[in-house]
C-alpha cells in the first residue's frame, strides 16, 4: 500500500493506470473525491475502460484501464 500512495504522489495527467476488482484505486479516489479535494483535482475528468476476466472454475473478477489524457 505505502508504494501504491508514494506512486499516486507523483502521478499528474497524463496517465494510465491498471487495476482489477482486487486493487483499492477506484476506492481511493473516490476517498480523495470526498475528504481531499485539493489532491482529487489532478484525477478528476478519468476514465474507465473494464474487461470482464476469468481466472478458473468459478473465479471472475474486472480488469480496469484508469486514464487520463490532457
Amino acid at each position: 500500500m505505502v508504494s501504491f500512495l508514494r506512486m499516486i504522489q507523483y502521478m499528474r495527467p497524463p496517465f494510465i493506470l491498471f487495476s482489477s476488482t482486487r486493487s483499492e484505486a477506484l476506492d481511493y479516489f473516490q476517498f480523495l473525491q470526498e475528504c481531499e479535494p485539493d489532491k482529487y483535482r489532478r484525477f478528476s475528468g478519468y476514465n474507465i475502460v473494464s474487461l470482464d476476466a476469468k481466472m478458473g472454475k468459478g473465479i471472475e473478477y474486472q480488469d480496469n484501464m484508469i486514464y487520463k489524457i490532457d
